[in-house]
């Protein structure tokens, strides 16, 4: 075991030791010639051993130690020993003879050493270029080193030992640790230097360690590069179409409150925000009694409801097929129900601006012509059982004035549903509703020798008129329509088409025309 021993001072002549104290004082003389330049002295007993701190040896003949014994045996051996660096930390060859000493209780006892070189019995290093032993042969020409490893010139041979007085045998430098995954992985030995060189593996696949690349491959100086991640979108109108790469993922900047879509029909004023989603105001849709929002929504944010079933009870009313609150009749309607009708206009009619026209010829909706004011008009077709399709006309209320009137045309009976007051003080013409006919139907007249009847009246509720009689009576009108034995006010319809001229062609003129009118308040007529 080897310990350093920070040794006491020195110990000067002149002092008298205490009773208790013991020290020696050696004294190392150094030989001349020395390679030698530190020192450290050697003490201890049998196997343990302590080293003393480092003395640099140069411009010194001598060097003076001073040791206390403390802990130390009474009898120890001491050496000094010789280092061929500064430091203290390479062994010479140079040491001073081991030399026995005893501390004595009270005195301090000197001891002398002499440090010189000491000559090795063989040789003991085979590749330095030295002659170790003094033999006058140094390295593989001294026997002592048969067998023993050795430098060659051959610089790319290995492993090489001392054979017959030369260094040889051994084996080729293998090169198997290429610098990096973009070259080969077996390499050839330089003779220049023994160092190993490797091909380039060109445009093998490698990694260079940036994750914002791809498709990495090796390039000619054996370098790894790869093709930088693109980082473009076109999916997110609230994100830059051009981003950059962190962590090997695309991040784009936020297109703060740009215009976007966010494919939500029930908001508006889409907006983008700073993360980047498109946000905008939801629409307030407020279901009604006869309406359920259904959470769609239409193109321009319009709400869109679902009709409760019709005939629901509403607020004093009934659900109406359009969704709408109606307010139920006092009495059963003729012809139609409450939930057929469509919402009225919000306020009153008012018919005073000449003659008004609703046409119900041809299909779908009737065409009205002066509709004073382009008042609201509220229409639809119903289907009565066992007669012919009306028009249903919804109104808040109606006013025909003295110097104005409403005539109907076409093929279909109306039906006015009133929710308020009627006051009919101008003319009402109904031509509308001739339809089909049985025995109400006037009868054409008849044709004899130049002579030509004329047809007959259509009859309904009443009976027609005959037809006239040919010149100078020769010929006898036709018997007029009869009434309609089955005529009451439900269907509604309008009267039968009168008879023909004997010998005329065209349609037959159209009887009197069907109109109803109901009114959830009273109806006003005048006197």
């Amino acid at each position: 075991m080897r310990v350093v021993l920070t040794v006491a001072a020195l110990l000067a002549v002149s002092c008298t030791p205490s009773e208790r104290e013991a020290g020696l004082r050696v004294v190392v003389t150094l030989e001349a010639g020395l390679s030698s330049k530190c020192m450290q002295l050697e003490i201890g007993a049998g196997s343990t051993r302590l080293s003393s701190d480092s003395t640099p040896l140069a411009g010194k003949a001598k060097v003076h130690v001073g040791i206390a014994q403390g802990t130390l045996p009474a009898r120890v051996e001491l050496r000094a020993v010789g280092f061929v660096d500064d430091e203290c930390l390479v062994r010479a060859s140079e040491e001073s003879t081991l030399t026995s000493a005893t501390f004595v209780k009270g005195a301090v006892e000197e001891v002398a050493l002499t440090l010189k070189k000491v000559t090795p019995k063989t040789e003991t290093n085979c590749e330095d270029g030295v002659d170790d032993d003094l033999d006058g042969q140094l390295d593989c020409g001294d026997s002592d080193c048969d067998d023993k490893p050795c430098t060659s010139l051959a610089a790319c041979l290995v492993a090489t030992r001392c054979t017959n007085g030369s260094c040889g045998l051994g084996a080729m430098r293998t090169c198997l640790s290429p610098p990096n995954t973009c070259f080969r992985p077996m390499g050839a030995c330089s003779p220049a230097d023994g160092g190993c060189e490797y091909s380039v593996a060109m445009n093998a696949q490698c990694d260079d360690l940036d994750v914002c690349t791809t498709q990495d491959a090796c390039e000619a100086d054996g370098g790894c590069s790869g093709v930088p991640v693109s980082c473009t979108q076109s999916s997110n109108a609230c994100l830059e179409p051009t981003g950059g790469c962190t962590d090997g993922g695309c991040t784009f900047a936020p297109r703060v409150d740009a215009g976007c879509d966010d494919l939500d029909a029930c908001t508006v004023s889409d907006r983008c925000s700073g993360q980047g989603a498109c946000v905008g105001s939801r629409v307030t849709c407020e279901p009604t009694l006869c309406r359920a929002f259904t959470n769609q929504c239409t193109a321009d944010g319009g709400c869109v409801f679902a009709m409760v079933d019709a005939g629901t009870s509403c607020d004093g009313g009934v659900c109406s097929l359009a969704g709408d609150c109606l307010p139920r009749f006092p009495y059963p309607p003729t012809n139609f129900e409450v939930v057929q009708l469509r919402a009225p206009p919000p306020a009153p009619t008012v018919l005073d601006c000449g003659e008004t026209i609703i046409d119900t010829a041809g299909t779908g909706l009737p065409r009205t012509t002066n509709w004073c004011r382009n008042q609201p008009f509220e229409a639809s077709i119903i289907k009565q059982d066992g007669g012919p399709d009306a028009v249903l006309v919804s109104l808040s209320g109606l006013t025909i004035s003295p110097d104005a009137g409403l005539t109907l045309l076409g093929d279909k009976p109306v039906i006015f549903a009133v929710l308020g007051d009627v006051d009919l003080t101008g003319q009402l013409v109904a031509r509308s509703g001739a339809a089909t006919c049985t025995v109400g139907l006037g009868r054409d007249g008849s044709s004899s020798l130049g002579s030509n009847s004329g047809g007959s009246g259509a009859g309904l509720s009443t009976a027609g008129g005959n037809g006239g009689e040919g010149l100078s009576g020769a010929i006898s009108g036709p018997m007029g329509g009869a009434i309609e034995p089955n005529f009451t006010a439900s269907p509604l319809r309008g009267g039968c088409p009168g008879g023909r001229g004997g010998n005329q062609s065209g349609s037959p003129a159209p009887g009197g025309g069907g109109v109803q009118i109901l009114s959830l308040i009273h109806i006003s007529e005048p006197t």
